[in-house]
């Protein structure tokens, strides 16, 4: 008599698994890949002097509040197989001026206690525009200055479409509870 309860109920549940298998591709498909600290993107490459300097970002634009500086420094002369070379070798400062009415950041140094390979630093503006980002860096080669042009953007809330997936995956799965417990009551009752 209720046969057709069973079969509503497996096709209710076969439903929510592919609703929720979907949404699981969506989100992983969608995003970007991971790191521990999220993506960097390639900010600047140049050399000056005896250094070659590769700049990358988090996040993938400079932005305020706050954006972090991962630099790796190179000695020119060696090319492309040479190593990076470590704080026991070369200090790394950065400063940036911005725009009229913006806080210039004062010299501050890159240190790379986190990853041999890189010397960090997290760099507050505090205003949208043009910023100049200088970048010394100073061993036994000498001492060499790094200018680098930013657009300093306002920082994007982003959608955390992980966090809006587990939300409905779990919007279904009780909506899936409650009407099996509605539907198993109805029946047993009227037995």
């Amino acid at each position: 008599m209720y046969g057709w309860l069973r079969a509503g109920a497996a096709a209710a549940l076969l439903l929510a698994a592919a609703g929720m298998l979907a949404v699981a591709v969506i989100v992983m498909a969608g995003g970007e890949p991971a790191a521990a600290n999220g993506a960097s993107t390639l900010l600047y490459e140049g050399v000056q002097g005896e250094y070659r300097l590769i700049v990358r970002i988090i996040p993938a634009r400079p932005v305020t509040p706050q954006t972090h500086f991962a630099m790796q420094v190179f000695d020119a002369a060696a090319g492309a197989e040479a190593r990076p070379l470590r704080d026991t070798e070369v200090q790394v400062t950065a400063a940036a001026s911005g725009p009229p009415g913006a806080t210039a950041i004062q010299p501050r140094p890159a240190l790379n206690e986190a990853s041999l390979a890189y010397f960090e630093v997290d760099v507050p503006f505090d205003a949208v525009g043009s910023w100049h980002l200088l970048v010394t860096v100073a061993a036994g080669g000498g001492r060499e200055l790094f200018e680098i042009p930013l657009e300093v953007e306002e920082a994007r809330a982003s959608i955390q479409w992980l966090w809006v997936g587990i939300a409905l995956a779990a919007i279904v799965l009780v909506g899936l509870w409650t009407w099996l417990k509605v539907s198993r009551g109805g029946r047993a009752g009227s037995g």
